[in-house]
């Protein structure tokens, strides 16, 4: 592998981990929006959830 296409996958690299990063904070972020709409009750998700990036790997 040449040194570009090795600089280029690090920073593919770096991106995927920023991205993975906003991810888990939007999914916070989504579940606590969903605490504060059901104010006295905890959120539980959807029976039909199946998780996230952080309950698996997808294929890209």
């Amino acid at each position: 592998m040449t040194e570009p296409e090795e600089r280029e996958l690090k920073d593919l690299r770096m991106e995927v981990k920023n991205l993975k990063s906003e991810v888990k904070e939007l999914r916070e972020f989504i579940k606590a929006l969903y605490a504060m709409l059901n104010e006295d009750e905890e959120y539980q998700s959807s029976d039909d959830f199946l998780g996230g990036i952080e309950y698996g790997r997808t294929n890209t």
